[in-house]
């Protein structure tokens, strides 16, 4: 779990970078604004890959059961 949470992170980070360089080289950069992302996407983004995160989880979960249960 935690190497999800850890690639959330990388994710949005990544984005948050990429976001940044494209913003800064198309003169759309605003110091005052204290984001390059709109808040509206961050959080969808941010919302998607929890979401991902705990499907991935649940999945996990789910198949470390039906192990336990063949006894593997």
């Amino acid at each position: 779990m935690e190497q999800i949470r850890t690639k959330e992170k990388y994710q949005v980070r990544q984005i948050k970078q990429g976001e940044e360089t494209s913003n800064i080289e198309n003169g759309n950069y605003s110091p005052n604004t204290g984001s390059f992302f709109g808040e509206n996407r961050l959080s969808s983004v941010k919302q998607v890959l929890q979401t991902n995160s705990k499907d991935i989880e649940q999945i996990i979960k789910d198949v470390n059961e039906v192990k336990r249960s063949l006894g593997m």
